[in-house]
């Protein structure tokens, strides 16, 4: 046995089903090893697409996300895949080839040292350069990746090592030898001291980020069955979007910038703030404007270094999001002896502001306006898709829109799919491509704009190839919308490398030219029939692609 094949027989090992990729010739050892195995190979057309597909798929199954690319400009197009997982904490790891020993050093072609590259945006960056390693280097990287706060681990292994048999073929051990059996719990103790404070505010606020995704089987069932029990609002960050129904009476919706005008306002009154598996980053935070500092703040993470970074707490638990909740409220029910008011000023509050804000948007979307506007294309997209509809969103105004109440609701774990905090361009098609790998037999819709889109189209050849047969929505306003919003509020309307109008091409020919279906919408009344006529080609296998065109001027609230 070679290392090529002891890598996929481990990988076999761990349930891994699939690896999302692009060859080269250093790493062909390993696809011939692939060859004879269970495992599914994507091929990718560029190898951005393969790691942000890795990071859909782990998003959504909780599993590791593995992606693979050859060296020096193989191993950089990975990165921006690679980067947007360590900061969403998604569990992946990444294997580049590289030259053989003798030759590195020499003006090897493509060679690049990698580690010093990948080493800040990674849990871990090591070169397997014993054979005799292999077992060791491989299992160690499934463990870091979903150990603690789950993360990227990047594998370097040159060509030769890859060839050399193994001294001693090692076992292949249970997975469960090389990691702990469970996630960590919290302090018995504290977990007394964050009900009392529960129990006695007047204006709680629930707040659940990226980290209940990650739990094991998500902490959803866990924080809804929280929140019903003391009947506290939920509001949820951009990544945690999905851990809570947004069509529930508690739900407060989405933080942080561009968001309802109501939400952070609300969040902002709250008296104790009970934050769940949330790092309080930059954008969920409005640029960390939204915290009271009299609010007493529960801090529940599994990563120690998170609690208290950005805000004092009150009580600073260190636990998995699920396990925690789940000690949280088997206490609670043996203290809680009446129900709690579920008709309150506080929910008051909450109520008259979601009234408020969706008489704000009405206008938006039920608008007949040609060009379309954004907000009624979303909101059409989203009710006539089911509610396991999986959503993957591209970076731009379009995303900032449908990250707002009342348009592109989110009901159920894993069906947001957005590279949070990082935001790339290009990342919709690619993360819908690891998403109807992780789900093929649900519904898969990116929410894209014309630049983003046109970052990574040529993906359209992956999903025909595969056999992944997913919606493309491409909201068309001919500009890069966020630059030319600031540009317009910020900038006198000097426009500048903002226009795209004459450049683009017809979305439509392009999804022709794929053999995928295509179809421009311009008018409100066209949007439905659009939508029917793409999800009955993606029954026949066929992907689609939805060009909508939409208002230039049209914007994100400012709060």
């Amino acid at each position: 046995m070679n290392v090529a094949n002891a890598i996929v027989k481990i990988m076999e090992s761990e349930k891994t089903k699939y690896v999302f990729g692009h060859p080269g010739t250093q790493t062909l050892p390993l696809y011939d090893a692939l060859y004879d195995s269970n495992i599914y190979h994507v091929l990718v057309r560029h190898e951005q697409t393969a790691s942000q597909a890795a990071d859909a798929y782990a998003k959504i199954t909780g599993k590791v996300g593995i992606c693979d690319a050859s060296l020096g400009p193989g191993a950089m197009n990975l990165g921006i895949g690679i980067a947007g997982a360590w900061i969403d904490s998604t569990p992946m790891i990444a294997f580049t080839g590289d030259r053989s020993a003798e030759i590195i050093g020499k003006g090897a072609f493509q060679h690049i040292e990698m580690q010093g590259i990948f080493h800040p945006i990674t849990k871990l960056s090591n070169v397997l350069s014993l054979p005799d390693k292999v077992y060791h280097t491989i299992r160690t990287a499934y463990r870091v990746a979903l150990s603690g706060r789950p993360g990227p681990v990047h594998i370097v292994i040159p060509e030769d090592v890859l060839r050399k048999e193994i001294s001693g073929e090692e076992d292949i051990k249970s997975e469960r030898i090389y990691r702990a059996f469970a996630k960590p719990r919290a302090d018995p103790e504290l977990i007394k001291k964050a009900i009392d404070l529960l129990l006695q505010a007047e204006r709680p606020v629930i707040l659940a980020g990226g980290g209940c995704h990650y739990s094991p089987g998500s902490a959803y069932k866990e924080l809804l069955e929280l929140a019903e029990l003391l009947w506290i609002p939920v509001a949820c960050t951009l990544n945690g979007r999905g851990c809570f129904p947004e069509d529930h009476p508690l739900s407060i919706g989405r933080t942080g910038v561009f968001s309802a005008r109501y939400v952070n306002k609300f969040v902002y009154q709250a008296d104790a703030l009970l934050a769940v598996g949330c790092r309080f980053a930059d954008l969920s935070m409005n640029h960390w404007k939204i915290i009271n500092p009299e609010t007493k703040i529960i801090h529940i993470d599994i990563d120690p270094t998170e609690i208290g970074k950005n805000y004092p707490v009150e009580i600073g638990i260190v636990g998995d999001a699920g396990a925690t909740l789940s000690d949280l409220i088997n206490v609670l029910k043996q203290h809680l002896t009446t129900p709690r008011a579920k008709d309150t000023p506080w929910l008051q509050m909450l109520e008259n502001g979601k009234k408020e804000w969706q008489n704000e948007i009405h206008d938006k979307i039920t608008s007949d306006d040609v060009p379309l506007k954004p907000q009624r294309v979303i909101k059409e997209v989203r009710k006539f898709f089911d509610r396991k509809t999986v959503f993957t969103l591209d970076a731009g105004e379009h995303k900032m829109l449908a990250a707002a109440n009342g348009l592109l609701d989110i009901y159920e774990p894993g069906t947001w799919i957005n590279s949070g905090e990082f935001g790339p361009m290009g990342y919709g098609l690619p993360a819908a491509i690891g998403s109807k790998v992780a789900r093929p037999n649900d519904n898969v819709v990116v929410i894209a704009g014309d630049g983003g889109f046109s970052m990574t189209l040529q993906e359209l050849a992956t999903c025909v190839k595969h056999n992944l047969p997913v919606i493309s929505c491409v909201l068309n306003n001919d500009c890069l919308g966020v630059i030319k919003t600031f540009q317009r509020r910020t900038y006198d309307s000097r426009f500048i490398s903002c226009d795209l109008k004459g450049s683009n091409p017809s979305f439509v020919k392009v999804a022709e030219a794929f053999n995928c279906y295509g179809e421009r919408v311009e008018k409100p009344s066209e949007i439905i029939p659009a939508l029917k006529n793409a999800l009955n080609a993606t029954k026949e296998g066929i992907p689609a692609v939805l060009e909508f065109i939409t208002d230039p001027f049209e914007a994100p609230i400012r709060v």
